[in-house]
C-alpha cells in the first residue's frame, strides 16, 4: 500500500515542467501574463512572443449585425425634419387655440387625456407628446426593413400635423 501511495504522489509530479509549459502557452495565446506562482522555465522565456501579437477579440472578425436597417437618404432626412417642425408647430397652434376658446367659454376640451391640462400652460407641453410619438413612428418606418413601410414613412407625421392643424382651425373659428 505504501508503494501505491508513493506512485500516486510521484505520478502527478512526474514531469514538472510539462504542465507549466502548457499553461504558459495558453497564457501566451490569450495575450496575458502568467500568475506569479507559475513562473516559466528559462528555455520557454527565450521563446516568448511579444505582447503586440496578442489576440484581440472582434478585431478582425466580420460579425453581421442582428438587424441591418437601411439608412435614410439626405432628402428623406430633410423632409423628416420639415414634417417634424410642421407637426410640432401645428400642435402648438392647437394648444393656443384651445386655451383661447376655453378662456372665452366658447367650448370644452374634447380629448379626455388633455382635460387635466386644459386650464393651465401645461397644455402646450402636453400637446407635444403626440407629434413626438409620430416622429418616432415615422423614423422607424423610414429605416424599416419592410419595403412598403419605407415608402409610407411620412404618413404618421403628415396625418398628425393635419389633425392638429384642423383642430386648431376649428377652435380658432369658434372664437371669431
Amino acid at each position: 500500500m505504501a508503494a501505491k501511495l508513493r506512485s500516486r504522489q510521484t505520478g502527478s509530479n512526474r514531469f514538472p515542467g510539462r504542465r507549466q509549459n502548457r499553461r504558459l502557452r495558453n497564457f501566451q495565446r490569450l495575450g496575458r501574463a502568467p500568475l506569479s506562482s507559475q513562473r516559466p522555465n528559462r528555455k520557454i522565456r527565450s521563446r516568448r512572443r511579444s505582447s503586440s501579437i496578442a489576440i484581440k477579440p472582434f478585431s478582425n472578425s466580420a460579425i453581421k449585425p442582428a438587424i441591418e436597417r437601411p439608412l435614410p437618404t439626405p432628402r428623406q432626412q430633410k423632409l423628416w425634419y420639415t414634417f417634424m417642425a410642421a407637426g410640432h408647430s401645428a400642435a402648438a397652434f392647437d394648444a393656443y387655440s384651445t386655451r383661447r376658446a376655453l378662456s372665452r367659454n366658447d367650448g370644452t376640451e374634447g380629448n379626455p387625456l388633455l382635460r387635466p391640462f386644459a386650464h393651465s400652460n401645461a397644455m402646450y407641453a402636453a400637446t407635444q407628446v403626440s407629434p413626438a410619438v409620430m416622429d418616432y413612428v415615422g423614423r422607424r418606418m423610414m429605416t424599416s426593413t419592410h419595403p412598403t413601410l419605407r415608402k409610407f414613412w411620412w404618413v404618421p407625421q403628415v396625418a398628425g400635423a393635419g389633425f392638429s392643424f384642423g383642430a386648431g382651425m376649428h377652435n380658432y373659428a369658434l372664437t371669431q
